[in-house]
């Protein structure tokens, strides 16, 4: 069984010396992915903060926000489905953020 949050945790000095940075996927979504998006990450940070940062960088893709506990299933039509886990402690969430000309994220 893997650690929890709770049971792993880095060293400070580990835990803050990251960023996001931009990678290619699959290529199954155009734009760039945040699972997670409504969590504190292990630097102490809110993850849609630092994901702000990393669209800013990248005024040109759409940012797919994944909330904790919401699944996107894409189908070879390219229809899609959100949905939460059946045991889900709260209701999925999705959201899709870009750059806007004033530079303020939309």
């Amino acid at each position: 069984m893997a650690p929890s949050s709770e049971e792993f945790s880095l060293p400070t000095a580990e835990a803050k010396s990251w960023e996001y940075i931009r990678i290619d996927g699959l290529g199954f979504l155009p734009g760039l992915c945040c699972p997670h998006h409504d969590r504190v990450q292990s630097n102490g940070i809110l993850r849609a903060d630092d994901f702000e940062k990393l669209l800013r960088r990248h005024p040109t893709e759409r940012g797919i926000c994944i909330d904790d506990w919401t699944a996107l299933e894409i189908h070879p039509d390219g229809s899609y489905r959100v949905f939460a886990a059946p045991d889900a402690p709260k209701p999925a969430n999705l959201l899709i953020k870009e750059v806007a000309d004033d530079e303020s994220i939309r």
